[in-house]
């Protein structure tokens, strides 16, 4: 059976990691790994290596697949950590290689032969695999150096721990996002981008290092204290850093718009949450009030704060938010001993720890295991009353996932889900709870994100109060802005300010109000076209066909998308960019983008190609009756349209 991409990816979605168990005792070999698969998962692994080594996947027989595979995943491998390997799963194979035996899910691994999972659920990788990785350890082989880009890694890390030990943060700067870069010329780079040695132990943010002894001498000694009790540093992924640098950066972009003169004080604003969470309110208040800094909006600025401090990640708790301690608390809270029998709240309460099934039985002033699952589910009723729809559509795609995976659950949702070796459980008495109370009155929740990413992508950057109508007027879908915002949450290519929503990441509020300007002069919204979506990523592809310079044709597509694509603009990337744009590859430039021109979503034009807003204004003017469909393409009657 042959697959093509599309195919196999929506197949894998049904699927599930459980589809990928191995059938029957094996030792680490990749040959018997392969051999104790079902026939449709060796397929798709075959498929997959198939497609990325660009080979016409024409073999039939099962024996000549696995032959074919076992000679060519190695290869794939090789050079998939070479080349597309995440900081993510460079720590998933050193901890493979500390114990072959994980709990670690990772689809791409398994898609590719990588990763295998037995019946009990741990996870493996073939010993030839490991030898691959170990080669390329010894070889050291590092990624390019950006210095640029190290320096954000250092300053957001200190950010979020406010003190780091200097041998720290130099093993996660070499050895876990494996930069080129020796110890002298780590401390060379922090002294010249403004962080200072602390104690000759610590790193620590230069700039408030001189002024603020006593703060860092308070934060040594919290830290220590709760490294103690189980909160060591936390270490982040390079994306989930890049997401907290992006979130911080906001909260700043923002926090500035509420004062006249002394925006600097954003940055006090953040540091004081990050130092004293409990009581950071009430000092800014008093400091506010003290240095009679002039504030705009107090009411406003206070509501801001309240907003996003509970993501504001703490030093003294070694880099963690108090959402992340809420969220580890519960995660030992509900922790199964052993797999339970059934999916059933009576087999989960049997393998809970004993002291927390003492406590339950305390808590609820009952004597036996019926009781306390009658008096439990009687509050899961209640509990689940003050949840919205997308709370619980969220909390049910969570059932079998890691709680590494769990993002932003309302702290009540976690009343609901049991955790047994990383995994979510969820008995069948609660999700029956959960699916009644959400019924059929909306989307399944993959398609409300679809069409929020979707809106967001069209639109470059769209107003909050403008998505909710259009959601609401083309798709029936009434969400408020605080759904919207959870969301928008869960999707990490899109993010948000007050009072927009966008996807490009570096953009900053004013770039954003000034682009705004130019999709107010044409007010029309298009509605979600899945072909012209599909054409514009098509259109993206057979650019980066063009040229191996990614940044050039990352600064084509985004003009293409932005504003639409000239020949002035390749003028300007040449003059001023200095790119090396030959006539040749800028005539295959213009020539590729005019074959897809009619069909590409222009952010300026609010998600219309730049054909169809030329076609919009330029229709000659009739007589249009109040209730006849909008010229404009919007689907709506007149009156409610541009008839306004």
């Amino acid at each position: 059976m042959e697959y093509n991409l599309v195919n196999l990816y929506k197949l894998v979605e049904l699927m599930g990691k459980d589809s990928f168990i191995i059938d029957g005792e094996v030792t680490y070999n990749l040959k018997e790994c392969l051999e104790s698969l079902e026939e449709q998962n060796l397929m798709i692994i075959y498929s997959f290596i198939c497609i990325e080594l660009n080979v016409i996947n024409k073999i039939k027989n099962r024996k000549d697949i696995i032959k074919f595979l076992e000679k060519n995943i190695p290869l794939y491998f090789k050079e998939y950590i070479n080349n597309d390997i995440k900081s993510k799963e460079f720590e998933l194979l050193d901890k493979v290689l500390i114990k072959n035996e994980i709990y670690d899910y990772n689809r791409d691994f398994s898609l590719y032969g990588f990763m295998y999972t037995f019946k009990d659920k741990f996870a493996i990788i073939p010993n030839e695999l490991l030898d691959i990785y170990k080669e390329y350890k010894k070889n050291n082989k590092k990624r390019e150096l950006d210095l640029s880009k190290l320096s954000k890694v250092l300053i957001t890390y200190l950010e979020i721990n406010g003190l780091m030990p200097i041998d720290l943060l130099k093993d996660i700067v070499i050895n876990k996002y494996h930069y080129d870069i020796n110890d002298k010329d780590i401390d060379s780079l922090c002294e010249e981008i403004g962080i200072s040695i602390y104690k000759d132990k610590y790193y620590a943010l230069g700039n408030i290092t001189d002024e603020f002894d006593d703060i860092f001498e308070a934060v040594e000694k919290f830290k220590l204290v709760n490294k103690k009790n189980g909160y060591d540093y936390k270490i982040l992924s390079e994306e989930e850093l890049f997401i907290y640098e992006n979130f911080i950066q906001n909260f700043m972009d923002e926090l500035e718009n509420y004062f006249v003169k002394n925006k600097d004080f954003s940055v006090y604003i953040v540091y004081m949450i990050a130092f004293k969470y409990e009581n950071a309110v009430s000092e800014i208040k008093e400091m506010l009030d003290e240095l009679k800094i002039k504030v705009k909006n107090k009411e406003e600025l206070f509501e801001l704060i309240d907003k996003y401090k509970d993501d504001v990640k703490m030093w003294i708790y070694n880099g963690r938010s108090w959402k992340d301690i809420n969220k580890e608390a519960f995660i030992k809270l509900n922790k199964l001993n052993k797999e339970p029998k059934d999916n059933n709240l009576k087999s989960y309460l049997e393998v809970i720890d004993k002291d927390k099934y003492k406590e339950l039985l305390e808590n609820y002033n009952v004597k036996n295991i019926n009781s306390l699952i009658e008096a439990i589910l009687k509050e899961a009723k209640k509990v689940i009353k003050s949840f919205d729809i997308l709370d619980i559509t969220t909390l049910l795609t969570y059932k079998g996932k890691s709680f590494s995976d769990i993002k932003d659950l309302d702290s009540m949702s976690y009343f609901f889900i049991f955790n047994y070796n990383d995994e979510v459980y969820i008995p069948n008495e609660y999700f029956d709870i959960l699916a009644k109370k959400l019924g059929n009155s909306m989307l399944e929740k993959d398609d409300i994100h679809y069409l929020v990413l979707t809106y967001i992508e069209i639109n470059g950057v769209i107003e909050k109060k403008k998505l909710k109508e259009l959601l609401n007027d083309y798709h029936d879908i009434n969400l408020s802005i605080k759904e919207l915002d959870k969301v928008v949450d869960k999707l990490e290519l899109c993010f948000k300010t007050s009072d927009y929503y966008y996807i490009w990441n570096d953009a900053k509020i004013k770039d954003l109000e000034g682009f705004m300007t130019i999709k107010k002069l044409f007010n029309k919204y298009a509605k979600v076209d899945t072909k012209k979506i599909e054409t514009t990523l098509e259109f993206e592809d057979k650019m980066y066909e063009l040229d191996d310079d990614e940044d050039l044709i990352q600064s084509l597509i985004f003009q293409a998308k932005s504003l639409g694509l000239t020949g002035e603009f390749i003028e300007f990337l040449k003059e001023e960019e200095g790119y090396d744009i030959s006539k040749k590859l800028e005539k295959n430039i213009m020539e590729l983008y005019k074959s897809y021109k009619k069909y590409i979503y222009c952010w300026a034009y609010n998600g219309y190609s730049i054909n169809e807003y030329y076609d919009i204004i330029s229709r000659k003017p009739k007589k249009i009756g109040r209730n006849d469909l909008c010229p404009c393409g919007s689907g709506k009657k007149y009156k409610n349209c541009c008839g306004k």
